[in-house]
């Protein structure tokens, strides 16, 4: 009995560690036994694969991958904080988990995020630089960047960085200047790799090509000598061959 205690105990502490700020016990304060219930409450959160597994997994938790080393979690969003949302829970509910994390999505979109423009002069023309800032929805927020931010979504898509929970930055894709997003990525790279390794929940140093709300991520490759060279997913490189 004491060593199932202490052992629940462990694992609370574990939850604490990755989830960061948040409250076990509110979960209790609100009703969350119907799905009408708890809706309005659903939320979802980015971790990193090897935060994840540092802390001990998620395996109570009901989770889906939208970016490459990276966990998509379902939470719910407490007026005290966010809480783990436990399959069993979730079971309760007889919800396919695609309508729940689109539910979830939707409760996300409807926060309030910073979005700045940065223009910056390049070698030839100018690069626009995007920035989503919440502290604890940028990250979630732009899961969902068609819907929350089209204007940050061009022909051919967006390159997306995610470094932190609280931070994104995007470089729109267009065909009047395809490869933008190779400079933005060769600019920002230094300080997104700052900000992933210093920030406490830290989600993915990698650069996605987003997609018709399809995440692929690109390869990004440092030379001994310290220059970035990007090489275009399959999709896109195709994309950008084929003659107007």
């Amino acid at each position: 009995m004491t060593l199932s205690l202490h052992a629940k105990k462990f694992n609370l502490v574990l939850l604490l560690l990755l989830f960061g700020s948040v409250c076990f016990g509110q979960a209790n304060s609100v009703d969350i036994s119907t799905y009408d219930k708890a809706k309005p409450y659903l939320t979802v959160r980015i971790y990193s694969d090897a935060s994840v597994a540092q802390k001990g997994g998620i395996g109570k938790m009901v989770s889906r991958v939208d970016l490459e080393g990276t966990t998509t979690v379902l939470m719910l969003d407490m007026p005290g904080g966010f809480s783990p949302l436990f399959k069993t829970d979730f079971e309760k509910w007889n919800k396919p988990a695609d309508e729940v994390f689109k539910d979830a999505l939707a409760n996300v979109g409807s926060q309030k995020v910073e979005k700045v423009t940065k223009i910056f002069d390049g070698d030839i023309y100018k690069t626009e630089f995007n920035f989503l800032g919440n502290e604890d929805y940028a990250a979630s927020y732009a899961l969902n960047l068609q819907a929350n931010g089209p204007e940050l979504v061009g022909e051919w898509g967006s390159v997306i960085v995610i470094p932190n929970r609280g931070f994104a930055a995007i470089c729109t894709i267009s065909k009047a200047k395809p490869v933008d997003f190779v400079k933005f990525i060769q600019r920002i790279k230094p300080v997104t790799d700052k900000s992933f390794a210093e920030h406490e929940v830290p989600v993915s140093n990698g650069f996605y090509w987003y997609y018709k709300g399809k995440f692929t991520l690109i390869q990004v490759l440092t030379d001994d000598k310290g220059n970035i060279n990007v090489v275009a997913p399959l999709g896109l490189g195709k994309l950008m061959s084929v003659k107007n």
